[in-house]
Order: C-alpha cells, then structure tokens, then sequence
C-alpha cells in the first residue's frame, strides 16, 4: 500500500514541479515587463529634465551672436558671410571633417538669431556621398533614452516669421521626412529632402482606359540633408512674436 501511494504521489509532484516552473516563468515575465516599463518612464522623466548644450563651430544656442561670429570670422572657421541690414539671419559656409574623409567637406550655415541671442543653427549639405556620416557625426553623441520624441513635420513651427525668412531652404515643391530629438531646453532635428520623378509606362495594351493601360512608377532622388539646433525657449519667444506681429498688422 506504502508503495502504491508513492508511486501514486509521484506524478502528482512531478505535475506541481513543472506548474511551479511556469509560474516562475510568469513572475519572470511580468517582472521584466515592469522594468521595461518603469525604465522608459524613467527616461521621459531623464528627457524632460535634461539640458544639453548642442553647438557648432564655437556658436552655442542662447549666447549672443555678434561676438561669436567675429570670433569664428578671426579662427577663419567660417566665410563667405552674408547678411542684410537689420536682418536676424546670417548665412556663410564652413568646413566640417568627417571621420572617414580626407578632404573637409563645404556646408552652408544659417543661423537665426532673436534679439542678438542665437535661436537656431541650420546646416545643409548636398554631397549624396557624406551626408549619412554627417548625421552620424552630430547624432551619435546624443542617446535616444535623454531625449523625447518630436513629430518632424513641426520642426519649423507654425510661424511665419521664421519660415519666409528660411524659405529658401525649404524646398516646397520637394518631399521630407526626418527624425527628431527633443531635449528640455533644446532640440536636434534631421532633414531628408528628395524631389520625386514619375514616369509613365504601358501596363497593359489591351486596355483602353487610360488608367488600366498605363501605370506610374516614382522614384526618390537625394537633394539635401538639413540639420538644425533649436534653442526651444527663444524659438517660442519667435513664435509669439511673429504672432504678435501677424495680428498687429
């Protein structure tokens, strides 16, 4: 009888054993989610406190601008500077050096500037050959994890007072897509801009209807990267200006 029911016993152990196990493994599982949760909010909260100094060329976001370009102008960091009386756009060209490059490649430069404080730094470049490595070069240093999420499509805001002075660097007539970072205090944007060719091709010559017999194939040409640094605060600051500026007309 003794043997009987230890015989008995035994797939009832075996039977919680293996129960026992899944049920760690559940524990496990949760316990894994749980900290992937509490981790990511643990990085908004890391993204919405976190303060970064994003520069270019010795020019930092929210510092006066005039000492600064003077300052790159005498290090002969930049050249061919452009601009209009009474305007807060500069233009000029620089030279950046990439890891895997010999030769320095040329950029254009815009910076916007809002009662002599340094607002945004633009840069555009577009060499086909680089222009990855170039993002690369300014998007490597920063984690994902410090920096909240931006939808691209606002990158130049809804302000006018910006966007007809920086028309000429967006292409209207061309497509965009782009990825951006968004500190507490400033932002990092990237900027794809292609042009699309469509051409026409017989699909089937059977039919007489023009959208049966033909069909479209589009295909996407590289025309330029745009990088920009935006100071959040002071571009806010543009923002409510130009608005103020649009309804006091």
């Amino acid at each position: 009888m003794k043997k009987l029911l230890t015989v008995m016993l035994i797939p009832v152990a075996i039977v919680y054993f293996f129960a026992g196990c899944q049920g760690s493994n559940k524990k496990g599982q949760v316990s894994d989610y749980e900290k992937e949760q509490a981790e990511k909010e643990a990085n908004l909260k890391t993204a919405s406190d976190s303060i970064v100094s994003l520069s270019f060329g010795g020019l930092i976001l929210g510092q006066p601008i005039s000492s600064m370009i003077n300052k790159a102008v005498k290090d002969k960091k930049i050249w061919d500077i452009k601009q209009n009386r009474g305007d807060n756009i500069v233009r000029f060209k620089s030279n950046i050096f990439l890891p895997e490059q010999e030769s320095p490649l040329c950029v254009d430069i815009v910076v916007t500037s809002f009662q002599d404080s340094i607002a945004r730094i633009c840069l555009v470049s577009e060499d086909y050959t680089t222009y990855q490595q170039l993002i690369d070069l300014y998007t490597s240093r920063y984690n994902d994890k410090y920096a909240s999420s931006l939808q691209w499509s606002n990158i130049w805001g809804n302000n006018e007072f910006f966007l007809h002075k920086d028309v000429d660097l967006w292409d209207r007539n061309a497509s965009h897509d782009g990825r951006s970072w968004l500190f507490n205090n400033q932002s990092l944007h990237v900027v794809h801009e292609y042009t699309t060719e469509e051409q026409v091709y017989l699909k089937d010559s059977r039919m007489k209807s023009p959208e049966n017999r033909y069909g479209t194939t589009r295909t996407n040409y590289f025309k330029r990267v745009i990088i920009l640094y935006n100071d959040n605060e002071l571009c806010k600051k543009v923002e409510e200006y130009g608005s103020s500026r649009k309804h006091g007309a």
